[in-house]
């Protein structure tokens, strides 16, 4: 913290701004500084949460649900875990793959700079989103915007689908998602 501080009051000198004791100017410069403090602090703590030896709380508990980790083990053994299934090699995935798993389900996309566009076929059932929530969530990359091509479902499609609440919640669909599924497929 000395350092920071030390370099804004030299910056401030250099530029003509007062630095004496007990001055306004000193004052907010301190200020700047500690402010400083916290944003570098911030940093510290985030580029902590983006390994899994050092995460906690949330980001741990993310790269749980990535991984399929179940959250009752203690965090050493969800580590361990996380770096298990970031050593995994030699994944059988085959190029074309995700898209042959989309039509099984009924389903086709296309993708265009960073945005996933997935299209509904007709008569599409509970099942089938059910499907494309499993595909979208083991093969779809996770930087991917993910949307539909359509103008969005009302409450009334969604009631013909008999989906109970916690069926929809376990889609883990994003409203982006819901908000873009075409009403008249279904």
């Amino acid at each position: 913290m000395n350092e920071i501080e030390t370099r804004i009051l030299k910056l401030a000198e250099l530029i003509g701004i007062s630095t004496e004791n007990s001055s306004k100017e000193l004052a907010e410069l301190k200020g700047y500084a500690e402010g400083f403090k916290l944003i570098f602090g911030d940093f510290e703590k985030t580029a902590l949460q983006l390994s899994p030896e050092t995460a906690d709380g949330t980001a741990l508990a993310l790269f749980c649900d990535m991984m399929g980790i179940d959250f009752s083990l203690t965090d050493q053994e969800k580590r361990e875990l996380i770096k298990k299934g970031f050593l995994m090699e030699g994944v059988d995935y085959t190029s074309g793959e995700f898209e042959d798993k989309l039509s099984a389900a009924h389903f086709s996309a296309r993708q265009s700079a960073g945005t996933l566009t997935i299209s509904a076929e007709e008569g599409q059932t509970a099942k089938d989103y059910e499907k494309l929530a499993e595909i979208i969530e083991n093969y779809a990359a996770p930087n991917l915007f993910i949307t539909f091509d359509g103008d969005g479902m009302t409450f009334e499609k969604w009631g013909m689908l008999d989906f109970m609440f916690d069926e929809y919640d376990r889609l883990k669909f994003p409203f982006s998602m819901l908000d873009t599924i075409i009403t008249e497929e279904i």
